[in-house]
Parts: C-alpha cells; sequence; structure tokens
C-alpha cells in the first residue's frame, strides 16, 4: 500500500519532534508498504529544522525508509501572523503538488506513488480540504488524524474570537474534515462527543494514542552535555527529593500554576527542575526568581 502522510509539523528522532508521524511510518515501512510524508521544512517544535536554498521549493529525502518532502516555507519562531502565513506558505506548496500526486508524474525533482490511502494530519485542519479533493479525483480512503482540537485550543488558550475570520475558516475546515474524513483518528479518547457536535459520524471515530519505542530507549547512546549534566548532579546533591519536568514552555502547558505550587511549598529538602524551552521560558523564568 501506497500511504501519503500530510503533516505540516512533522519530524524525525533525528530532527525533533513531531515524532508521531516518523514512528507511525517507520512501522509501517516494516510491513512492506510505501510511506511519503509531506511536511514543512520549518517548525517551532524542531531542534533541528531542515536547511533549503531560497531558489528550491521542496527536498527530498529517505530516512529509514520513508520518504520525506520537505516543502519551504516561511520562516518564524512562535505564534503571531508569521505562523499564519507559513501554514498559508505550506498548505500553497503542498497544493502544487496536486498533480504530480494524482498522475504520478515529476514535478521539480518530485514523484510520487499514487497512494491508496491519505491522511490529513496538521494540527489545524485546513489541510483536508486538500487531501479530501486528492482523495476524491483517485478514489481513496481519506484519514483525518487529530491531534489538539483546533480552532478550540486557540479559543480557549489564545483568548481569540470565535468569531475571528481565521477561526472561522479553521471551524469551517474542521467540521468539512468531520464530515467528508472516511475515519477520523484522535489521540484524546473523549473527543468523540466534541467532534459528533462538528459533523462527524460515531463510527468513523478511532482512538489510537501515542506509544513509546521501547529499542530506541534501550539503544540510545545520546549523552547530556557535561554543563548540563553536572548542573542536575548538583541539583541532586542539594535536595533529597525531586519534582522534574520535561517538556514544553508555551502557553498550552500551564506552567505557571507550577510555578506558584511551588511556592507553596516551605520544605527546603524539596527541589524543582524544570527542563525544556517554549515561547514562556523567560516569563516563567522570572516568575520563579521574583
Amino acid at each position: 500500500m501506497n500511504i501519503l502522510y500530510i503533516n505540516h509539523y512533522a519530524g524525525s528522532i533525528y530532527h525533533g519532534m513531531e515524532y508521531r508521524p516518523y514512528y507511525l511510518a517507520r512501522e509501517w515501512v516494516k510491513l512492506g508498504h510505501n510511506v511519503t510524508i509531506i511536511s514543512s521544512n520549518v517548525s517551532h517544535i524542531r531542534t533541528k529544522n531542515i536547511v533549503m536554498s531560497s531558489n528550491k521549493d521542496y527536498q527530498e529525502e529517505y530516512i529509514d525508509g520513508i520518504q520525506y518532502i520537505w516543502c519551504r516555507t516561511t520562516p518564524y519562531q512562535y505564534n503571531g501572523i508569521k505562523r499564519v502565513i507559513n501554514i498559508f506558505s505550506f498548505l500553497i506548496k503542498v497544493y502544487k503538488l496536486i498533480p504530480s500526486i494524482i498522475n504520478s508524474k515529476l514535478y521539480k525533482g518530485i514523484k510520487f506513488n499514487k497512494p491508496d490511502m491519505i491522511i490529513a494530519s496538521s494540527t489545524y485542519p485546513f489541510d483536508n480540504l486538500i487531501t479530501n479533493k486528492i482523495a476524491k479525483k483517485i478514489k481513496v480512503k481519506m484519514i483525518y488524524e487529530v491531534h489538539d482540537l483546533w480552532p478550540l485550543t486557540p479559543i480557549e488558550l489564545g483568548g481569540m474570537s470565535k468569531y475571528h475570520p481565521f477561526i472561522y475558516l479553521m471551524q469551517k475546515a474542521e467540521n468539512f474534515g468531520y464530515r467528508n474524513a472516511d475515519k477520523v483518528v484522535s489521540l484524546l479518547p473523549l473527543a468523540y462527543t466534541y467532534m459528533q457536535e462538528h459533523g462527524m459520524a460515531l463510527n468513523k471515530f478511532s482512538y489510537i494514542p501515542n506509544g513509546v519505542s521501547v529499542s530506541d530507549w534501550l539503544n540510545n547512546n545520546q549523552l547530556l552535555t557535561d554543563d548540563i549534566a553536572n548542573q542536575i548532579e548538583q541539583f541532586k546533591k542539594k535536595y533529597d527529593f525531586i519534582v522534574g519536568y520535561a517538556g514544553g514552555m508555551g502557553e498550552s502547558n500551564a506552567l505557571e500554576y507550577y510555578i506558584q505550587a511551588i511556592k507553596l511549598v516551605k520544605n527546603q529538602k524539596i527541589g524543582f527542575l524544570l527542563v525544556g524551552d517554549g515561547s514562556l521560558k523567560q516569563h516563567l523564568m522570572k516568575m520563579a526568581q521574583g
């Protein structure tokens, strides 16, 4: 089977998050399937982005048997207008690939195996419109994979109005995906109630959580840098008990409450350690020092 997986933020174990597309694709390849991932060369959650020349729109790379097609998009760092521009620059690049995907013709050095299944998985729901167009044209199944619930997430966490034009368009695209996808896959086990309210038939829903690759974990040979390892070692010597956090430091992680809770703990033998990066890191550091 030829599987086309469109995920704006897809990464790999060599580039950083998102890992899910890579791990799923790697297992499908092991089962004998051909997998193509179309992704942006720029993502705010990767540790290593793909450098592309300004005269090149697409770049092909094979990673552990997976065909990656990197699309050159507008650079950005965090949420804001530049991220919106980045989103639409990616969608335009993918849209231009449609004739090549449908006809398996060479386009700018890229050639696709005609897909037997297409997955839309870019967090924001606009890619549903493109995948549906391709799926209808070549009569294959379309899967809508839902990570965060957008536009609900920017409404609840970002304070955006549901009447904002960008939010309104996302809501239309999300509803379209729920109605037109052959299957809706989510990392959120109870999301089906929300999805039903927005047009999804319940029999379309499947809950597939993230997992752990035990072999990768056991065979990992990447070490901490000496300065970080020394800091952690000194921290361990200073405290009898450590509460740790490792991950993103953005709006959705709600770490302000973590910092507030830390200040309520009076036991001097308990230490709190946060490791990560994100748009609110500097703000959280100031909170901790205040």
